[in-house]
């Protein structure tokens, strides 16, 4: 805890649900590898239905940029669904073209309907206060904390002036 960090999402032939997680996992580590694979049947739901195509059989390696990160949590899900959607969009060399830059972060989990999960807030506010204090411009969050989330930031705009990072909320 306590960094901003890189994710990298690398696809590969193979088998669904074989994908790989390149770091260690904490002790709610179950609930970060269910995001993922939430975030993959939820991307290729999307692929059927925007893109009217077929994601395939394709496994997908992910890794934190930080190799001793870990893990915990379930706040990965929406990052990673944005992630995939890209690659995907990347992939298959698409007129539609999606990309998350690296000074955009998402935070939130999916649900089975692929709706954003609020999650804590005492959880978020040390993710946003840690954003603020990055090089990150834009932070996207489940849409229930987003009123909370601008309050905060603009009291740490009363010591930073001239910081911005939008808040970009989601359901």
């Amino acid at each position: 805890p306590g960094r901003v960090r890189l994710m990298d999402i690398a696809s590969h032939a193979g088998k669904d649900g074989d994908s790989h997680l390149n770091n260690l996992i904490g002790d709610s580590g179950r609930d970060t590898i269910e995001q993922l694979h939430r975030a993959e049947r939820l991307s290729a739901e999307l692929i059927t239905t925007r893109f009217r195509g077929a994601a395939g059989n394709v496994r997908y390696s992910y890794s934190v940029h930080e190799s001793s990160a870990e893990l915990i949590g379930g706040s990965l899900g929406l990052a990673a669904l944005a992630g995939l959607l890209a690659e995907y969009s990347q992939r298959h060399n698409l007129r539609e073209r999606w990309y998350l830059a690296s000074t955009v972060a998402c935070m939130g989990g999916l649900d089975e309907d692929g709706s954003v999960i609020p999650g804590s807030w005492e959880s978020l506010e040390a993710k946003l206060r840690l954003a603020f204090h990055s090089a990150l411009e834009k932070i996207v969050i489940p849409s229930a904390h987003r009123e909370a989330a601008l309050q905060a930031v603009q009291m740490l705009q009363r010591e930073y002036p001239n910081r911005i990072l939008e808040i970009i909320g989601v359901c």
